[in-house]
């Protein structure tokens, strides 16, 4: 079963871009919590990868996606579906 969901994670990073609102709440916290460097930091990837999913050039795997979410709050299923309305730490 993991592997087939690895499979899929795969499957849905190389063909589904992430919802703009994800994007923006990203980015927002990103730049409250001091900016794309000390994200990469928290998240354990590169300052260019943080860029090149702010700016929906690539979307977090799911290693990554878990990490955003324990770090940011962001569900990882924000990044492959739109977000229901709900406040994540204090961006809307």
């Amino acid at each position: 079963v993991s592997r087939l969901l690895d499979i899929a994670s795969v499957i849905l990073y190389v063909f589904v871009m992430a919802p703009v609102d994800t994007l923006k709440r990203f980015a927002a916290l990103v730049e409250k919590d001091g900016g794309t460097t000390a994200a990469a930091a928290r998240i354990g990837c590169s300052t260019t990868g943080v860029v090149y999913i702010i700016e929906g050039k690539r979307n977090p795997g799911m290693k990554l996606a878990r990490a955003i979410q324990a770090v940011y709050g962001i569900p990882m299923e924000d990044w492959i579906e739109p977000p229901k309305m709900r406040t994540v730490k204090g961006v809307a």
